[in-house]
């Protein structure tokens, strides 16, 4: 049984995970200084800086924490990684595939953590569309990185990759005249199947990006940006797997939505905790810049389930 302590950058706040096979548990210790209130800033100064920091995954079993770094008006996107050591993060360093880092963002591992997911530029000199790549888990080493098959990736541009317990591959895709829908490639017979749209309910003519789906399926949170009687420039939604149909999205309100930038969604393995991407503290919550970092929150997924039938 191992026990992983990620400090969120807070004096007095802690995380703990205790993991053992299959099973898992994330909850805040008895040391919470109660005055602190979520959602909380994520190792402010270090993970979250004054640059653009966005896209969270987290690798529970090597005490990883994964990002997106990217310099202002979002050049040079870069992923990142920091180790949670005794009692803090590490310093944030490149991720590195075959000993190159690359000029990509949306890093997401798969459920397995055997496989790492993200997007850059189908051209090597920066040119072209965005496309889906990944990169394999060999000796402890990540391998140079392999842009997915044609049933994934398309002429038009592809992010925000995230794979579920059984290889499904659910992403954002541009789609001309409605900015990003969420699509699913099925993995079927050792393959990727041609992706199609996820659902109506969910993809609608204003942007839907950033899914996080839980590895069972059963519930996805993803972005959509200005909606009817939202909160902000992008609100965090979500739908829930019924029978094989996704229900219609609840805004997660303002516990975890602000006037800002609200989106890239990842969900503790326990389903207890949300970590985002968030400029809640921007003076100018329109403007993708500098303070753009990352967040945790407390999560009860079925308030969301209550409230939906309500």
């Amino acid at each position: 049984m191992n026990k992983l302590y990620l400090l969120l950058g807070l004096t007095g706040i802690t995380l703990t995970l205790t993991s053992a096979a299959k099973n898992s548990e994330f909850f805040m210790s008895d040391f919470l200084d109660k005055q602190k209130t979520f959602p909380v800033k994520i190792a402010e100064n270090n993970i979250s800086t004054s640059h653009i920091e966005f896209n969270t995954s987290i690798d529970f079993n090597n005490n990883l924490i994964m990002f997106t770094r990217a310099g202002e008006g979002f050049n040079g996107t870069e992923l990142y990684q920091a180790r949670w050591q005794g009692d803090k993060f590490s310093e944030a360093e490149l991720i590195k595939m075959a000993g190159t880092s690359y000029q990509a963002s949306d890093i997401s591992l798969s459920a397995d953590g055997k496989q790492l997911l993200f997007s850059m530029y189908s051209d090597e000199n920066g040119k072209g569309s965005f496309d889906l790549f990944v990169s394999q888990k060999i000796n402890e080493q990540w391998s140079q990185p392999k842009k997915l098959s044609s049933q994934v990736n398309s002429a038009t541009n592809e992010f925000y990759p995230q794979m579920t317990q059984s290889k499904n591959l659910y992403f954002a895709r541009a789609v001309e005249g409605r900015a990003t829908d969420i699509f699913v490639s099925t993995w079927t017979d050792g393959k990727y199947q041609n992706a199609r749209p996820v659902s109506e309910n969910i993809n609608s003519e204003i942007m839907e990006a950033d899914a996080y789906v839980s590895p069972d399926e059963t519930y996805m949170i993803f972005a959509r940006m200005k909606p009817v009687g939202g909160l902000g420039v992008t609100d965090l939604f979500i739908s829930f797997n019924q029978n094989g149909n996704w229900t219609k999205p609840v805004n997660m309100g303002p516990e975890i939505n602000s006037k800002g930038v609200d989106g890239s969604p990842f969900v503790s393995i326990d389903g207890e905790y949300l970590f985002f991407t968030s400029n809640r503290d921007s003076d100018n919550p329109e403007k993708f810049d500098g303070a753009l970092d990352l967040y945790v929150t407390e999560l009860d997924i079925e308030k969301y389930r209550i409230n939906r039938k309500q």
